[in-house]
């Protein structure tokens, strides 16, 4: 039975706390901060994750705190790490936290003012907020200035997601933090995928899946910085383990011309040995070289 909201949003309201993982940011985390604080929702913390940032990231975050009013202040919480990771800085924010909520949010991502408050809403409104992530629309903006709306409706539908390749990022979700704990977290062998990864366990485990249509989440791409050295080496590793977690589950779920294009993709990433080892292929017949636009999973 979907849970009652009380007193319009302004009474009874469950904690969120807001999870900014941080690499090299000094350009981008102050806007991180400020779109955070910006929320209309009421009850919130912000969790800062400095992952061992070698520029001025500290410095940056130190002065752009020290200038906030009283209030702002108390809702910070600045922690700083060795060089681990993206996953492993998400992860350590949501055990620094105190909230019933977690919604995560890059360094460089931006987020209209009510993406909060509306995505409470949205899951307490649902059969089981406990289990259930909650996405909203997304604006891709590229770095040559064009844009696109990646609207996340088809996306519910994990057929039509894998035809338009497109899973929500990490800046559009809220779940609970119930939900996060019997996840694990993110996983922190993995320096690429990691998002798709755990959404795949979400869909897996059978959880409910909600999103608010509005672009309420507006993603930069490329990302200007990278949570850790090691983010973009290891790709393959993080591929192939993705793989091994899923590839069986994942490839029932597909048409078999996705399934063509996904093995053809995983080759080139991984390599025939590799891909054959994880999936038992052997010796049998190899995808077809095809394109692998619209199917990178």
């Amino acid at each position: 039975k979907a849970m009652e909201l009380q007193n319009g949003f302004h009474g009874n309201t469950p904690k969120v706390s807001i999870i900014i993982p941080t690499y090299k940011g000094e350009d981008d985390i102050t806007h991180a901060i400020d779109t955070a604080l910006g929320q209309t929702y009421p009850n919130l913390e912000i969790v800062i994750v400095n992952d061992g940032s070698p520029d001025n990231t500290s410095e940056v975050v130190d002065d752009h705190i020290a200038g906030l009013s009283e209030g702002n202040r108390a809702r910070i919480i600045y922690i700083e790490q060795d060089n681990q990771g993206v996953s492993a800085a998400r992860n350590n924010g949501v055990v620094s936290s105190s909230g019933e909520f977690i919604a995560l949010l890059d360094d460089d991502d931006s987020w209209h003012p009510d993406k909060i408050a509306e995505q409470v809403e949205k899951i307490l409104r649902s059969e089981n907020p406990n289990n259930t992530l909650c996405v909203t629309d997304t604006k891709i903006v590229r770095s040559d200035g064009s844009s696109e709306l990646k609207e996340t409706g088809p996306s519910l539908n994990f057929q039509q997601q894998l035809e338009r390749a497109w899973f929500p990022n990490p800046s559009s979700w809220m779940m609970s933090r119930s939900m996060y704990d019997r996840l694990g977290g993110f996983d922190e062998r993995m320096s690429a995928g990691e998002d798709s990864d755990l959404h795949f366990l979400i869909r897996k485990k059978g959880y409910d899946i909600v999103n608010v249509d509005q672009p309420l989440t507006t993603y930069h791409w490329p990302h200007q910085s990278d949570i850790g050295e090691q983010r973009y080496k290891g790709i393959a590793d993080s591929h192939a383990l993705r793989l091994e977690k899923h590839g069986e589950w994942l490839f029932a779920q597909m048409t078999p011309a996705q399934r063509v294009r996904s093995e053809y993709w995983h080759r080139q990433v991984i390599g025939d040995e590799r891909f054959d080892q994880i999936m038992n292929t052997g010796t049998q017949e190899r995808a077809p070289k095809a394109k692998s636009d619209g199917l990178v999973v």
